[in-house]
């Protein structure tokens, strides 16, 4: 399990040491303070799995997540999977289901992509890591930075599976 630290100063460094001190599996990568997208580039470039998954600092998922996500890409043969996920706020919270229930293809994602802009982030989905090789990260961009993303990995024609699970907080 990786996590990306990028210089913020907010004690969280100290959390994430706690949590790698008591779970050997925690390697911690600490870079500077350069956006989410060099953050995330970096965490990229340190993976050595078949597979990667992106968990924003200020959101949680079900202990099940990851099982639940990477069975499906086994069972399917997919590239990458995106759950249902959950919108908490401090007056409400919804699920958001995605709005396909099979497996599709790169260009019918792009399309997904580009009409449902909740499923635009790669916050969620669980990717096969040989998706990231070539993709532009664009720290200049400061919103919207992972549509672009996902449009050049759409791209690249990849198996895409939905699985109505709610399993992203």
């Amino acid at each position: 399990i990786g996590i990306i630290h990028a210089g913020r100063r907010d004690g969280s460094l100290q959390v994430i040491e706690d949590f790698a001190s008591r779970d050997a599996r925690i390697e911690i990568l600490v870079t500077q303070n350069g956006g989410v997208s060099l953050a995330r580039r970096a965490g990229i470039d340190a993976s050595r799995g078949e597979f990667v998954f992106f968990l924003d600092g200020d959101d949680y998922v079900t202990s099940d997540c990851l099982e639940m996500l990477y069975g499906a890409a086994v069972r399917d043969n997919s590239d990458i999977v995106s759950p249902a996920l959950i919108r908490e706020c401090a007056t409400y919270s919804t699920i958001i289901y995605p709005y396909i229930i099979q497996k599709v293809d790169g260009l019918e994602y792009m399309n997904i992509l580009l009409r449902h802009n909740i499923f635009t982030s790669v916050m969620s989905k669980l990717y096969r890591r040989s998706l990231w090789d070539g993709v532009h990260f664009y720290k200049e961009l400061h919103l919207w930075e992972d549509f672009v993303m996902n449009i050049e990995i759409a791209m690249k024609r990849p198996v895409v599976s939905f699985i109505q699970e709610p399993l992203y907080f």
